[in-house]
């Protein structure tokens, strides 16, 4: 339990960053090894205030679609 309870508290550092600009279609499986995605103005619409309601979304996945090691955060 020691080693899950560390897992927990670890985080990959990540390999690059990428600002999003418009959202991302992902139509298979893809593995972005450890990639940081930051929304930009695109995505933000000028606020990054998920009340606004002019967020649109970093990635659509196809239906059945995984991602893994993807970091998403926030601007600044």
């Amino acid at each position: 339990q020691i080693f899950q309870v560390h897992a927990l508290c670890t985080f990959p550092s990540s390999t690059k960053t990428t600002i999003v600009q418009a959202p991302m279609n992902v139509n298979s499986n893809t593995d972005y090894k450890y990639t940081t995605f930051v929304g930009g103005s695109g995505i933000l619409n000028g606020a990054c205030d998920v009340k606004n309601g002019k967020m649109k979304y970093l990635m659509v996945l196809k239906h059945g679609v995984t991602i893994k090691n993807a970091i998403f955060n926030t601007p600044g």
